[in-house]
């Protein structure tokens, strides 16, 4: 198994594992500085928004999704509305995910499978996610990982 394969595996035992987180835990600087820098941060809805932006570059495409904080859903969708495409993400999740992985890439993980549900077209159509659309995006958040320099060991979590 090459390194490739070995991120888009991690990133998807990393969805299953943060999406299964169900206890609060507040972040606490007492961490120190995340592990990949600044510039991917996803601390609050501006961090968030150029995270979202990172992971597009990678990409080759423009960005085009709105990034909306609501503490009212259970973690992160991805969804059309109006025309608009739209990453939503429970903030509180999003610092339990950099709580228990002591490090940023989780969270960016989480961003880059919304945005995958997006790249493949699995918002096209309002219902359920079906499984394999979640590998579909697992996938992509792992390839993404990888070119933005996660190292295995940091995808892990």
């Amino acid at each position: 198994m090459n390194s490739k394969q070995k991120i888009i595996l991690c990133s998807i035992f990393c969805s299953i594992y943060s999406f299964a987180f169900s206890q609060p835990n507040k972040y606490s600087k007492d961490h120190g500085d995340s592990l990949i820098g600044k510039n991917y941060t996803v601390d609050s809805k501006k961090e968030a928004e150029g995270a979202v932006e990172n992971i597009v570059r990678y990409t080759g495409l423009t960005q085009n999704f709105e990034v909306v904080e609501n503490p009212n859903i259970k973690n992160a969708q991805a969804y059309i509305k109006k025309g608009k495409r739209y990453v939503e993400y429970n903030p509180q999740f999003m610092l339990r995910v950099k709580d228990r992985t002591k490090s940023d890439w989780g969270a960016i993980s989480v961003l880059a499978h919304e945005i995958g549900h997006h790249l493949s077209g699995h918002t096209l159509v309002k219902r359920n996610r079906k499984p394999q659309e979640e590998v579909e995006a697992d996938r992509f958040s792992g390839f993404i990982l990888h070119q933005m320099g996660a190292m295995l060991e940091e995808a892990k979590l």
